[in-house]
């Protein structure tokens, strides 16, 4: 009898580590979803069409290296990070919907100062993160919109900028 209970324990903590290892997936696949995914496909958006493929630009921060969204404008004791989207740039049909961007990685001191505008209104200047703004842009008239962001170092990070599509 105590075989077939020490079995039976067995059995009981493979299957209790199998369960905990298919919980701990099944969170990774969650967490490697764009968070702007989420803010897109929440109600309070109302788009023209329907979402129908999420590009992703990268630039980066630091002023002067190559694709740099760093300009020389001053705000709040920063500068404006200004990255230019343009979807004729890489023969993508339809028009933006929105846009949403991170900075990477995102642990990094570089990223701790960076913030997508209006990051709680320290972009004084830019107080939509775009240009046309969101609520312009969801009518799907644009091809082209500018992403606006804030950082008071000089430090470079990648600004992946998130662009969703529709017709």
């Amino acid at each position: 009898m105590w075989r077939k209970i020490g079995l039976l324990l067995v059995v009981l903590t493979l299957v209790v580590a199998v369960f905990a290892a298919q919980n701990k997936t099944s969170k990774k696949s969650k967490a490697k979803l764009p968070q702007s995914t989420a803010v897109f496909n929440s109600t309070t958006l109302k788009a023209a069409g329907p979402v129908e493929q999420i590009l992703e630009f990268h630039f980066n921060k630091k002023f002067g290296a190559p694709k740099s969204c760093m300009i020389q404008e001053k705000m709040n004791g920063g500068n404006t990070l200004a990255c230019p989207i343009d979807l004729d740039s890489v023969s993508a049909p339809g028009r933006i919907l929105d846009m949403h961007g991170s900075c990477s990685p995102a642990n990094s001191d570089a990223c701790r100062h960076t913030a997508e505008c209006p990051g709680g209104g320290i972009c004084d200047l830019h107080v939509n993160r775009s240009e046309p703004d969101p609520n312009q842009l969801v009518n799907g008239k644009f091809r082209r919109a500018t992403w606006y962001g804030w950082t008071d170092d000089g430090n470079n990070a990648t600004l992946v900028i998130r662009v969703f599509v529709g017709k």
